[in-house]
């Protein structure tokens, strides 16, 4: 009888636990590490996240993409796009980490839009936030080096986590303004 009591007592408590971790974000759910903890780690000089138009440019010539692979904790697998072209131009899928792909040439000054589609059903866009359906930016972009920048999108509608690492892409070619 005693070891029936206690089994209840310890499902009971694990049942607390559960809900415990379940409703509040700051008890870690896993063994794993956080979606922040899994994500590549931000270099160079990230756009604040007020500035008005985290935009990229193409310097002259050839453009190309690479897919930087995610972390272990990026939940969804976001698609990839160059949206200033017609049509949008599919680069791959945030689970492509090392794809290269090269877009062609564009003179110098033109506007790369490039942006994610999620599986929410959202697509997602360099440039100023107005250009998204919540209103906010959902990427940063920091220089990279001459001629390159590593851009990174956010993918939950309102901003999400605000990790910046849900899809990464390095651009030769490009720089930000």
């Amino acid at each position: 009888m005693n070891h029936r009591l206690i089994a209840c007592v310890l499902g009971l408590l694990l049942v607390v636990v559960g809900v415990v971790c379940i409703e509040r974000p700051d008890v870690p759910r896993s063994l794993g590490p956080s979606r922040a903890e899994a994500a590549p780690p931000i270099t160079g000089t990230p756009a604040p996240l007020d500035t008005p138009d985290p935009a990229v440019f193409a310097t002259g010539g050839k453009v190309e993409v690479e897919i930087v692979p995610v972390g272990l904790g990026v939940l969804f697998t976001n698609n990839i796009y160059l949206f200033s072209t017609s049509p949008p131009r599919f680069i791959g899928t945030n689970r492509d980490g090392g794809t290269v792909v090269n877009l062609g040439t564009f003179p110098d000054g033109t506007e790369l839009v490039f942006g994610i589609g999620t599986p929410e059903n959202h697509s997602y866009v360099t440039g100023p936030g107005e250009r998204n359906p919540d209103g906010i930016a959902h990427a940063i972009v920091e220089a990279a080096g001459p001629g390159t920048v590593t851009v990174r999108f956010e993918d939950l509608f309102a901003g999400g986590d605000l990790n910046f690492a849900d899809a990464v892409i390095r651009v030769t070619g490009a720089a930000a303004p």
